[in-house]
């Protein structure tokens, strides 16, 4: 896959939009944009802002087209939900017994 900008040495978030096939990806250095991977055209064009950290996790809803993204290197960023038609982030809070986990530093793989 081609990187727009070249790769990132830290361990980045990436998901994959099972409805188009489409690969998300953004780098801990890239001002918090999130690029989007067109495998069948080969075209990589800016998606929005993810605004992580490194060490992020993700996983996309490819019905309601968002991605819920979790984690970072210090634990302090709060899980966020990105509208990829949009390429913003939405208001969201998460609560019960197992919020805090969405919280977590470290590799979310």
């Amino acid at each position: 896959m081609p990187l727009a900008g070249g790769s990132d040495f830290t361990a980045c978030l990436a998901a994959t939009h099972t409805g188009t096939g489409d690969i998300y990806y953004a780098r801990n250095y890239d001002n918090g944009r999130l690029w989007r991977f067109n495998p069948k055209s080969g075209v990589v064009d800016t998606a929005g802002a993810a605004w992580h950290q490194n060490y992020a996790g993700a996983a996309i809803d490819p019905s309601r087209n968002k991605m819920l993204i979790v984690g970072d290197y210090s634990g302090s960023m709060a899980p966020r939900v990105l509208d990829l038609i949009k390429g913003v982030a939405e208001s969201v809070s998460f609560g019960g017994l197992g919020a805090d986990a969405l919280k977590m530093s470290g590799y979310r793989a």
